[in-house]
């Protein structure tokens, strides 16, 4: 996971963070006997067959994130009253 990080100005920093991840062969499940809507009138894919889930490898995804934050240390001062 890259991470970079910048000074803005005196005692700010901004720090940017990539996440990147690929799947491939990933599962993908059909339900071919489940209701599909052809021209607004409801169809099965195969009308005359059993209840079935038909299994595939060979779904994929990509995922891109980018993330940011600002720090800024508080300083603390104490005064002291004598």
């Amino acid at each position: 996971m890259p991470r970079w990080k910048t000074q803005l100005i005196r005692n700010m920093t901004l720090e940017v963070t990539y996440t990147g991840t690929k799947g491939t062969r990933l599962d993908l499940l059909r339900y071919p006997k489940s209701l599909h809507r052809r021209r607004n009138k409801p169809t099965r894919m195969i009308s005359n067959a059993a209840n079935f889930t038909y299994d595939q490898s060979n779904a994929s995804s990509i995922y891109h994130a980018f993330s940011s934050a600002r720090h800024s240390p508080h300083v603390a001062r104490i005064h002291d009253r004598r």
